[in-house]
């Protein structure tokens, strides 16, 4: 197992998936896109935010695919609850589920907590070469990535 990969002995100050204003969130998401690396730039990607009022309840939903270098695709989707502060609709994602692969062939990653448990994540890598997982691991929430460190870590697995 490639250790850089695994997550389990990450520890943070502060936990990054607390809540956020939503406007300045979807910015910052914009700006890591068109600037990491290793997203193709050339290819439109169809990361789009919904609103979803569920039993009286705001959520927003953002799902879609995220096209990266080497034919390497990740779906990333993402539910938020949402609160209102002062007028600001702030966010705070509660599920999470990042799928990685070569177009036609490998997995490369997942992640995600779609558990009866939202408080169970879940961490799998595999290799590119042959698609055999090589890390399966249980995070807490705050060592749960963030989008950005999620495309870091599909760079390295799809350079392997």
């Amino acid at each position: 197992m490639d250790v850089r990969l695994s997550r389990s002995s990450k520890v943070r100050r502060r936990d990054p998936h607390q809540w956020q204003n939503f406007q300045q969130y979807k910015i910052i998401q914009e700006k890591r896109l068109s600037e990491h690396p290793f997203v193709d730039q050339t290819h439109p990607n169809t990361l789009a935010f919904e609103e979803r009022p569920i039993d009286d309840v705001l959520f927003v939903h953002m799902q879609g695919e995220v096209y990266c270098k080497q034919e390497v695709i990740l779906i990333a989707e993402q539910l938020f609850e949402t609160r209102f502060v002062r007028g600001v609709v702030q966010v705070r994602g509660i599920q999470f589920r990042y799928v990685g692969f070569v177009k036609g062939g490998n997995l490369l990653l997942k992640y995600h907590n779609l558990h009866e448990s939202l408080d169970e994540y879940i961490h799998r890598a595999y290799s590119p070469s042959n698609g055999e997982e090589i890390i399966f691991e249980t995070l807490t929430h705050s060592q749960f990535p963030t989008f950005p460190e999620v495309l870091d870590e599909l760079e390295l697995i799809a350079s392997a």
